[in-house]
């Protein structure tokens, strides 16, 4: 179940890979021994991270990394850490992102796994890639372009980071190299859906970069169709976003004010801070002012930990609930909780939601945005999935 999950992720069939995932969590917490239970948590983070249910894949990811370090499963740290840093990096939680790509690092180096570089290599990629410092991203997947590395990690990720890699030869000035890579990702004889939203995207960056509008129209147009149906979150935003701009350049503003007002509210709703910011640029260049920017996602002072008992608590979970969801004893809850009642001046657990961005994403733009239901190019899709 826990193998089923993990493809389904892959596939982007993100809920059914929640509710085979959640099957595994469940089991576990009956008292079944699961060697695969590491692996289970990490594949539900993704899943979670793709539904855009961003607190809860943050919790997962977390907890995947301290029960695969517990239970000595070294040959997974890395890709744990990766899926962390994933959602960190586009959230814009750039001291936490950093400390899992290091931990990532060192556990690569303490197993020589070929699948653990690449993960250490791609969580690298990926907060460079959040940060648009795309030289640093070439430099980072540097390794997975090495012939023998990348047949020996053929199974490992072979999309992302392949995309990763157009997206930063495009941001150099490397069109050519990056139509290369992009040719390889789209001549695959089995192409993940997952992956259709990102490769119209760059592809219509590729048409852009050679000043090709109406190739670049095509492709984003083909895109916005795709992303019905396929796709994450914050990728259909990206598309939005990228569209947008060029529709503003064109001298279409009204199109692209509407595009980007989807934009806002997926990222509004998912806390992604950094895409969140470009995107309040691109509206102000339209002349719509931005109401309102989201609360960060968690207090700084806050330790991975105690942000994740934070929550649990915060949505009405006891001390041994609590304690049940993170493997913990009661009594480490009750050390986490005064720890955090000395971090945030507060007294009591019912004060946790009011320190905390106000519950799910989902909630936390409910003031701002009224609709529940998003539009691209006339189709409708959830911001939550």
């Amino acid at each position: 179940m826990t193998t089923r999950g993990a493809l389904k992720t892959t596939i982007g069939d993100y809920a059914g890979a929640s509710q085979d995932l959640e099957a595994v969590v469940r089991w576990a917490r009956a008292g079944a021994p699961l060697r695969s239970l590491p692996d289970a948590y990490a594949a539900l983070a993704q899943a979670e991270y793709g539904l855009g249910e961003w607190d809860n894949a943050a919790a997962h990811a977390e907890l995947a990394v301290s029960l695969a370090r517990d239970l000595g499963h070294f040959w997974f740290l890395a890709q744990a850490h990766k899926v962390a840093v994933d959602i960190y990096a586009m959230r814009g939680e750039w001291e936490f992102a950093t400390e899992h790509v290091a931990a990532a690092r060192r556990a690569a180096r303490h197993i020589d796994v070929p699948g653990q570089l690449a993960a250490a290599s791609v969580a690298e990629a990926t907060l460079a890639w959040a940060q648009g410092n795309w030289q640093d991203v070439l430099d980072a997947l540097a390794p997975l372009r090495q012939e023998n590395l990348a047949a020996l990690t053929r199974n490992f990720d072979a999309f992302t980071w392949r995309l990763q890699l157009t997206e930063a030869l495009l941001g150099v000035g490397r069109p050519d190299q990056a139509a290369q890579v992009l040719d390889e990702v789209e001549a695959a004889p089995v192409r993940p859906p997952a992956a259709a939203l990102a490769t119209h995207r760059l592809r219509a960056g590729l048409a852009m970069a050679r000043a090709e509008p109406v190739a670049a129209r095509a492709a984003f147009d083909a895109g916005i169709a795709a992303g019905a149906h396929s796709g994450t979150c914050l990728e259909r935003a990206l598309l939005a976003m990228d569209y947008a701009r060029l529709l503003r350049t064109g001298g279409n503003r009204r199109e692209a004010i509407r595009l980007l007002r989807t934009a806002h509210q997926i990222l509004f709703r998912l806390g992604a801070k950094p895409f969140l910011d470009a995107c309040g640029t691109e509206l102000s260049a339209c002349g719509v002012p931005i109401v309102g920017t989201p609360a960060p996602a968690n207090p700084p002072s806050l330790t991975a930990k105690e942000q994740v008992v934070a929550r649990l608590v915060a949505r009405g979970l006891s001390n041994r609930e609590a304690a049940a969801e993170l493997y913990l004893s009661a009594k480490a809850i009750e050390y986490h909780l005064g720890n955090i009642y000395a971090k945030t001046g507060i007294t009591s657990r019912h004060q946790l939601a009011a320190v905390l961005s106000p519950g799910p994403a989902a909630d936390r733009a409910a003031a701002a945005v009224p609709s529940s239901r998003l539009r691209l190019g006339g189709e409708e899709s959830q911001p939550t999935g």
